[in-house]
Formats: structure tokens, C-alpha cells, sequence
């Protein structure tokens, strides 16, 4: 239990550190960029046949859970990534 809230201290104090290195704006960007490294990660990892299906519409839902323009922009960059994929799928399968 000790350990558990000694994480959440140090989580907090880090993002205070970051708050304070950091503008509003600046670290919306970093955030949107962490997400869409994230996103990109989820989808070559499914490409490559590393994670299942149920993972990406978790994501998927998550995103749609909270409906703001970061989430609709990197759920439309995962969409064309992975259409791209089944495109070229569908295509060497042939």
C-alpha cells in the first residue's frame, strides 16, 4: 500500500515539475505527440501480428469515449494506417 502511494506522490510531483517547465499549450502538443506515437505503436504492432484485434477497438472505444479533435484526428490516423495495411493485405493475398 506504501509503495502504491508513493508512486502516485512521485506522479504527482512530476507533473507539477512539468506544469511549471512547460506552458498550457506546449504541453497539449507533447500530450497530442505521445498519443499519436502511442497510436502509431498499436497499429505496427498489429501489423506485424504482435497484438490482437480486441486491443485496437479498445483503443478505438477509448477514443471515442471522450470526443475532442486530438482524439477524432488520431482515431482518423490509425483508420487510414490500417486501411492501408488490409489494402495491401487484401491486394497480396490475391
Amino acid at each position: 500500500m506504501e509503495a502504491a502511494l508513493g508512486k502516485e506522490e512521485l506522479k504527482d510531483d512530476f507533473s507539477s515539475l512539468t506544469m511549471q517547465l512547460y506552458d498550457e499549450s506546449e504541453l497539449r502538443q507533447r500530450q497530442k505527440e505521445q498519443m499519436q506515437g502511442n497510436m502509431h505503436l498499436i497499429v505496427e504492432l498489429f501489423k506485424n501480428n504482435l497484438i490482437k484485434s480486441n486491443i485496437l477497438i479498445n483503443c478505438f472505444d477509448e477514443l471515442q469515449q471522450e470526443r475532442s479533435n486530438q482524439n477524432v484526428d488520431i482515431l482518423a490516423q490509425m483508420l487510414m494506417k490500417l486501411s492501408e495495411f488490409m489494402m495491401a493485405k487484401s491486394k497480396a493475398d490475391r
